[in-house]
């Protein structure tokens, strides 16, 4: 278990902060993870499971230099909490799930100016995620097609978020 807290990770060519192979139940708390090339928070890999990615500003906005694709991303990972972060700004998706990414959480986060989604999850086996009382906004400057997107997965719980400002 690890704990990374209180550290900025800027401008760098890969992730912020990126936990894979058999990383588990670790937190990244209290961090600023801004524009790196293409996440901000990576978890990668099927035993990638139990980790906290809990108040962090994860931010590729205007003004904050190169554009990140990505706010967080989990990759098949499962049982991970995204918790009481802002993610804002990305060139695709502020949290984004895919492969075997199951049961995890997605809660009390803001979540805005993403160009794609806020939300979105995909992958035959990305069942079982809940995303629950969040702030999901679009914006006329940067604006997000949709807050949350399901394009598969199963058993989805989506629940008491604020949805503002999308089509």
């Amino acid at each position: 278990r690890n704990v990374i807290s209180n550290c900025t990770a800027r401008g760098g060519s890969s992730s912020g902060v990126g936990l894979s192979g058999t990383a588990a139940s670790n937190t990244i708390v209290a961090n600023t993870l801004r524009s790196n090339n293409l996440y901000g928070a990576l978890l990668n890999g099927v035993d990638v499971d139990a980790n906290r990615i809990v108040s962090n500003m994860i931010d590729s906005s205007a003004g904050a230099g190169t554009f990140q694709d990505y706010g967080v991303r989990i990759t098949s990972g499962d049982m991970n909490l995204v918790s009481n972060n802002t993610i804002r700004g990305h060139s695709q998706y502020g949290v984004y799930m895919t492969g075997d990414a199951g049961t995890n959480t997605v809660r009390g986060n803001t979540i805005r100016s993403n160009d794609l989604a806020g939300v979105y999850m995909n992958g035959v086996a990305a069942d079982g995620n809940r995303i629950v009382s969040n702030t999901i906004d679009g914006t006329a400057a940067n604006f997000q097609d949709f807050a949350i997107e399901i394009d598969d997965g199963d058993g989805n719980f989506i629940s008491n978020n604020l949805i503002r400002g999308h089509s």
